[in-house]
């Protein structure tokens, strides 16, 4: 890239990042914004993944800086097994096996509810 062409792009980035501030500071999603601006929302989604771009280009530049982790180790809870749920409704009973799967538990109750309490 040429020495305008950098100082061109330089500027555009620069103009850009300050429309991206208000953008985020406004509290309106990107195609709200430029609508209200009268502005392409395609040219503001170049020019964030522009500035991304820079911004990561900048980031490798930086010293790289050394991590240290330390080993972590989780207590496991003791939980006493809770055995299957018996669920009552009017004269009915129904036992429901631990273990049993949400979504069968979650359809059960329903047709319940649709037999008894309807």
């Amino acid at each position: 890239m040429g020495e305008i062409q950098r100082i061109k792009h330089q500027k555009a980035l620069e103009y850009w990042s300050q429309i991206l501030k208000e953008q985020q500071e406004s509290g309106l999603c990107i195609k709200a914004f430029c609508r209200s601006r009268q502005m392409s929302h395609h040219a503001m989604y170049y020019w964030l993944k522009e500035l991304r771009k820079e911004a990561l280009s900048a980031n490798a530049q930086v010293p790289v800086c050394t991590t240290q982790f330390a080993a972590v180790s989780l207590a496991k809870e003791e939980h006493p097994p809770c055995g299957n749920m018996v669920v009552h409704v009017g004269s009915a009973s129904l036992e429901i096996p631990e273990g049993t799967a949400p979504q069968d538990l979650q359809r059960t109750l329903q047709v319940l509810k649709e037999v008894f309490l309807c």
